[in-house]
């Protein structure tokens, strides 16, 4: 992000009115605010996200960010502003996403009065708040990401936990069927202990995947699909 922004593009409409996901060349995922910001040879495959508001629950960020999304910039209270950015920007960087402490830096950098005491004039100050409301914006766009992050349910093993993570980036394949076979039959195992799980379920995924991949050539291509598809009836059920 530059550290001099321009300052004279106005944020004509709501700050996340659509997000924009799409998976570069190495299976990473990217979340963008403008469709312009999408590879070309991306854009076919590109996915809309609904502008869903995830809260952080921490009342005085959220209720920053929804003044934003609302009005784009708002004028007022730039202090208060600054403090939910710092305190937003510190969320993220608690929960593991180091670069965000470039941003901090940066917001804590944004003097709101003068060093003699002074305060800013009215052109200066909606300077102030229109940075303010782009570094609302990349946090906006990271938040997903980072939500998803902080609210991820985690197993107790670790190995389980990185194929869950790397569900949608690394599908089932010939090269690692033989391990997710017996993740996921540790992680039935874990699901079971969940009352609200439906433990049928949970067994009859088990017992067809060990039919399909028992025998003395398995159907690489439809036991791997299989197995995808129980990674993902396996998380919902996990979550209840």
């Amino acid at each position: 992000m530059k550290i001099i922004l321009i300052l004279s593009l106005l944020l004509s409409s709501t700050l996340f009115a659509k997000v924009y996901k799409y998976k570069d060349r190495y299976g990473r995922i990217h979340y963008v605010d403008d469709i312009s910001k999408v590879p070309n040879s991306k854009v076919n495959s590109v996915k809309t996200l609904n502008s869903k508001f995830l809260k952080t629950d921490y009342k005085v960020i959220d209720k920053y960010r929804r003044i934003i999304l609302k009005k784009g910039v708002f004028y007022k209270q730039l202090k208060a502003q600054r403090d939910a950015l710092l305190y937003w920007g510190s969320l993220m960087v608690n929960a593991g996403f180091d670069e965000f402490k470039i941003d901090l830096s940066r917001i804590k950098a944004i003097r709101l009065i003068k060093k003699n005491g002074k305060k800013f004039n009215r052109r200066q100050r909606r300077k102030k708040a229109i940075l303010l409301a782009n570094f609302f914006k990349s946090f906006e766009n990271s938040w997903p990401r980072v939500y998803e992050e902080i609210n991820f349910k985690r197993t107790d093993n670790k190995s389980i936990d990185i194929m869950r993570k790397h569900r949608k980036s690394v599908k089932t394949n010939a090269d690692n069927l033989s391990m997710r076979v017996k993740l996921i039959e540790e992680w039935a195992s874990i699901i079971k202990n969940n009352k609200n799980a439906d433990s049928k379920l949970i067994e009859e995924r088990i017992t067809n995947i060990s039919a399909m991949y028992d025998v003395p050539k398995p159907n690489i291509p439809s036991l791997s699909k299989y197995i995808d598809e129980t990674i993902r009836i396996f998380e919902k059920e996990f979550r209840k």
